[in-house]
């Protein structure tokens, strides 16, 4: 019973999300531009009266000015009650519905890039963070693609007698009001869904694609910032009776209230005019452009003077559209063909509903992904929103800054491990990865400049108090993954004592001691030939060939040797490391850590690398 109350009041949303049209923001804005409009008539009325009787008096009372905007005769017609009835109706059909077509969009933008990856080779490097320009750049091509889309399939749906027995149902009204807005058929909202999100998808997936950005609009209140601006100025007014007319040459650019008013009308003259949604350039190119006088305010709405209204229920809305089109379909033809037709068209429709359908889990998983795995690169909501999605492990990578020979960077565990972690969380799903402690004990190199070096006990403090706060936000495993040996045994007893103290509360907390020890990686380089005196141990051919693959400026060809300091910063053969190695490297570590991780985990992730690297695709 609860979940269908819930269904029933969905709706209601519409007037308190931003994203909907009939937002109470948007409509305040309808409001006052409806009280401009009478202020403007009013102000004509006195101009055109100014010669009659001067005692005749003048509308001016707030109780006139609400009899103008909330006219009886529009707000009470049994076509506007049909609206209202039609809206809670909906809370529990065309939410179902449509469904799928939200997360329809993302699947587009990752077809989009298949296909131009297959034409033009896949993407390589690093998204980066669009620029304002390039925002603004995608801002206004999502709200040009998106009105296409919306005007592509009402043109057709105005053009096609099959999908006009839909379309029908919009059209109607004999009164409109801001609630005609959902007097559309599911099948109306389906084929325009699917438009939208096609278009969409495709178009933003290409500019994506070919500037190498992330996705992101410039947006306020939560939506696309030209839809808020639009839907501000007087969206609800093109489903009223309040006539608003935008100047000619602007009326060459945007639809009006106006203009939309008039595709309402009966009359023969405004048949199939100014289908576009936002922009008017579509109506233009298809010659279907209307541009009203100011004195054209008066007409009647409908589809027919013959028949102002063909639906006299509430129900014959949804079912006779049903009707019509089977009477279209098979018109001419025999039974059996006719339902020959009618199958193979809902079976059409069923597999790409079905194909949405298979795939709308994996899109939300997508859209639920955060941009990045790097919890210093998220906002405080993006970080809230993961958690929220089951991102509830997070890595602590743990480095150093110590010497590592003079042909390597002091940060050199920082960048190795930071790009290891990032790669283990990628793989393992639904983790995150904290920034990287890089004050660890280093006391045995301190005799090299630039090493820092912190007591084991003030290491393990901060290692307590990082894993404190993260349990505090709701991470149920938190994983300390350390690049130097002298942070393995502090990270060991941490954990051990916060798992102790912690008990019965859902969380866990685990060092990923194989990263280090076991990862295999010296009987690996020893099955390449290479000599243990060759492969050698710190600073050697492991930790150069890391390097060369996490931060590959790190390596310096010809390093500097001061005085004082000959030998004794590095053992093994570090001018045979190469980036293939480094690669193997890494990878020994990733997988000797996520087998332990697996070990830990109570029951088996879903590693799809395929699916996750698709993921970043859109998202990085």
């Amino acid at each position: 019973m609860e979940e269908i109350w819930t269904k029933a009041i969905e709706g209601l949303d519409a007037f308190a999300s931003p994203t909907k049209r009939t937002y109470i923001l948007y409509l305040l804005s309808a409001l006052f531009l409806a009280a401009m409009a009478y202020l403007f008539s009013r102000n004509r009325q006195m101009f055109n009266d100014a010669d009659q009787d001067p005692a005749q008096p003048t509308p001016k009372s707030i109780k006139s000015f609400f009899k103008y905007v909330f006219p009886k005769d529009v707000y009470l017609h049994k076509s506007s009650q049909q609206d209202y009835f039609y809206f809670i109706v909906n809370g529990f059909i065309h939410y179902g519905i449509i469904a799928a077509y939200i997360v329809a969009a993302p699947l587009f933008v990752l077809t989009s890039a298949a296909l131009l990856g297959a034409i033009f080779g896949p993407y390589e490097g690093e998204r980066l963070a669009a620029s304002l320009p390039q925002l603004a750049i995608l801002t206004i091509a999502f709200a040009i693609l998106y009105d296409f889309g919306a005007f592509i399939v009402h043109y057709a749906m105005h053009h096609i007698p099959l999908l006009w027995a839909f379309h029908k149902v919009h059209h109607s009204a004999e009164r409109l009001n801001p609630m005609t807005l959902y007097r559309m058929h599911p099948v109306d909202l389906v084929l325009t869904g699917a438009a939208i999100s096609a278009l969409t998808g495709l178009g933003v997936g290409a500019l994506v694609y070919f500037m190498r950005i992330d996705i992101g609009f410039i947006e306020l209140f939560g939506i696309n910032a030209l839809f808020f601006v639009y839907f501000i100025f007087g969206y609800n007014l093109r489903h009223s009776h309040i006539w608003l007319n935008y100047p000619k040459w602007l009326s060459h650019i945007f639809i009006s209230p106006a203009q939309h008013q008039i595709h309402h009308s009966i009359e023969r003259k405004h048949w199939d005019k100014n289908m576009g949604l936002i922009f008017a350039f579509w109506d233009k190119a298809f010659k279907t452009l209307y541009i009203p006088k100011h004195d054209e305010a008066k007409f009647d709405y409908g589809v027919r003077k013959s028949e102002p209204n063909p639906y006299d229920s509430v129900a014959s809305m949804y079912i006779k559209p049903f009707v019509e089109a089977w009477e279209i379909i098979a018109k001419g033809m025999s039974k059996t063909q006719a339902a020959f037709n009618l199958v193979l068209i809902i079976a059409v429709l069923g597999f790409g509903y079905g194909i949405i359908l298979k795939y709308s889990n994996t899109v939300t998983a997508m859209q639920s992904l955060p941009s990045t795995v790097h919890l210093q690169d998220l906002t405080w909501s993006e970080a809230a929103t993961a958690i929220h999605k089951g991102y509830d492990r997070i890595i602590i990578p743990t480095g150093g800054v110590e010497q590592n020979g003079r042909h390597m960077i002091l940060g050199k565990h920082n960048y190795v491990v930071t790009h290891s972690s990032a790669l283990i969380a990628e793989r393992l799903g639904h983790t995150l990865v904290a920034p990287v402690i890089a004050y660890v004990p280093e006391e045995v190199h301190m005799s090299y400049p630039g090493t820092i070096s912190i007591s084991a006990e003030t290491f393990a403090g901060i290692l307590e108090d990082s894993a404190r706060s993260l349990k505090r936000h709701g991470f149920k495993y938190i994983f300390f993954i350390g690049d130097s040996s002298h942070n393995q045994r502090p990270q060991e007893d941490v954990a051990e004592r916060l798992n102790k103290e912690w008990q019965g509360e859902g969380v866990t907390v685990a060092s990923i001691s194989d990263y280090y020890y076991r990862n295999g990686q010296v009987n690996w380089l020893e099955n390449e030939g290479y000599a243990m005196r060759e492969i050698g141990g710190h600073a050697g051919i492991r930790d150069t060939s890391e390097l060369m693959v996490a931060h590959k400026q790190g390596i310096h060809k010809y390093p500097v040797t001061p005085k004082g300091f000959e030998g004794g910063d590095y053992n093994g053969e570090y001018k045979k490391a190469s980036k293939k190695y480094g690669k193997q490297m890494i990878e020994l570590k990733v997988q000797a850590a996520l087998k332990q991780i697996h070990a830990i985990l109570p029951a088996p992730i879903t590693t799809d690398i395929s699916a996750q690297s698709s993921a970043n695709f859109y998202t990085e």
